[in-house]
């Protein structure tokens, strides 16, 4: 549709009359995806044609129709968003109308909003504090989705323009307070996401105030969630410790530096956290061991019940979702029995002294077995 309006209409023309009456005359019709869309290729080939026919879309906003305020929404936060877009200041009633809609009563329209966040918090800082008001009302929002989709935004700011969260301590507090969601789901992402932030200060040679005051915190903030009642928590911290904290994939005396400037700026809490976490893991290792040193025995009833007993231990203390992780276990057991090389391998990663490069690549052999 764009090619066939741009050489129909450039900035020189007069403004057709026709055109505008009809959309003007169709916008008070539900439902017109197409006039949606033939509104934002104008904009995009001839944005003077729309200054009559813009300021019309406030009240869609605030339609009574859940249908009509999602378009309006949709096309709007569109428009607003890109790159190089002027239309916030050129239309400051049409803006505060639509931020309005963040507190919409519909979950999807909210939901929405905040998808879209990202891109202004990306393409226009001088919007980065409206839309950051925005978000610390919806970080709080009653449906799990809107809350999950405000972790999302901020995360996903960060992966494509660090310094935009970088720089801004509402952003980054954001996240910590979802850390004590209700929904793992959210849990999950907002310590994931405060974890790249942290692993992304031990990579950067210069960071902003913000993010340097706030990675006294998120050290501490992570390693606390090892106290969460739930299994997941627990494990979720164990893998972000030797994935961002103290990134497994460094070389050996890096990796220490790492681990020593970690252990000398923690809290009480965390380093109590910290020591129970080696308790654990050093138990689950034991465990494990001790199953798959099973498969090299005989393949007695006795030794089978006993195989059994460690996965039904294994399963039900060490992983989520005991059920399903007693069938995988018993499928990997089957494997290791059936291919010799696999056996070898999981006692090479059990060794205590095996390294990190090496246990990695016993690991991503596992895949070609």
């Amino acid at each position: 549709m764009l090619d066939v309006l741009c050489p129909l209409i450039t900035e020189s023309d007069v403004v057709s009359n026709e055109l505008l009456n009809v959309i003007l005359t169709n916008l008070v019709e539900p439902h017109k995806r197409e006039l949606y869309e033939l509104i934002y290729e104008l904009n995009q080939c001839c944005p003077t044609i729309l200054i009559a026919v813009l300021p019309q879309l406030e009240c869609k906003l605030k339609s009574a129709q859940f249908q009509e305020r999602l378009s309006a929404v949709a096309l709007l936060a569109r428009m607003f968003s890109e790159p190089g877009s002027g239309l916030a200041k050129q239309y400051p009633a049409l803006w505060r109308a639509f931020l309005g809609r963040f507190n919409d009563i519909a979950v999807p329209i909210r939901i929405k909003c905040v998808q879209y966040c990202m891109h202004f918090l990306v393409h226009h800082p001088d919007l980065r504090k409206d839309i950051t008001e925005t978000l610390k009302m919806r970080q709080h929002d009653a449906h799990e989705q809107v809350r999950y989709e405000v972790v999302m935004a901020i995360i996903a700011t960060a992966q494509r323009d660090f310094p935009a969260v970088a720089e801004s301590e509402d952003l980054l507090h954001f996240v910590r307070e979802r850390t004590l969601d209700k929904k793992f789901k959210i849990r999950k992402e907002a310590m994931s996401g405060l974890a790249m932030i942290y692993r992304k200060f031990l990579t950067e040679q210069s960071v902003p105030p913000a993010t340097e005051k706030a990675v006294q915190w998120i050290k501490d903030k992570i390693l606390h969630g090892y106290y969460m009642t739930a299994l997941e928590d627990r494990l979720l911290v164990e893998r972000l410790l030797n994935t961002s904290l103290v990134p497994y994939t460094l070389p050996p005396q890096v990796r220490m530096k790492k681990l020593y400037y970690l252990m000398t700026n923690v809290d009480a809490n965390a380093t109590k956290a910290f020591i129970e976490l080696q308790k654990h893991q050093l138990a689950v290792r034991r465990t494990v061991a001790e199953w798959v040193e099973l498969h090299r025995k005989p393949p007695t009833p006795a030794v089978q019940k006993e195989l059994i007993a460690k996965v039904l231990h294994i399963s039900s203390k060490f992983l989520p979702e005991s059920v399903k992780a007693q069938e995988f276990l018993n499928k990997f057991s089957q494997h290791m029995k059936q291919a010799p090389e696999l056996l070898q391998g999981m006692e090479m990663i059990l060794n205590p002294n095996v390294s990190c490069e090496v246990c990695v690549r016993t690991t991503v052999s596992f895949v070609q077995v």
